[in-house]
């Protein structure tokens, strides 16, 4: 019976995620909605990857990084070009 148990990797991740998506939203609370939902649904759909593609379930760590890389990568470009 494992009811009223703490469960081995139950969470695992959600902190790392959370953070992403706080830091994505930047100083717009609205924007923390979408930003989960994207989140929550690239998480999910790490199973189907896994099963129908043959992708290792890695992949959608592998997104998320990709993910954090592009909006780092146009955030420093919008702020070079504010500043010419």
């Amino acid at each position: 019976m494992i009811q009223n148990r703490l469960q081995d990797g139950l969470a695992s991740g959600y902190g790392m995620t959370g953070f992403l998506v706080a830091w994505l939203a930047g100083q717009h609370f609205l924007r923390i909605i979408p930003l989960s939902v994207l989140m929550g649904g690239l998480l999910a759909s790490a199973d189907s990857l896994q099963l129908y593609a043959q992708l290792p379930k890695a992949s959608a760590d592998i997104l998320q990084a990709l993910l954090f890389i592009i909006v780092l990568a146009v955030a420093s470009l919008w702020a070079r070009r504010r500043e010419a």
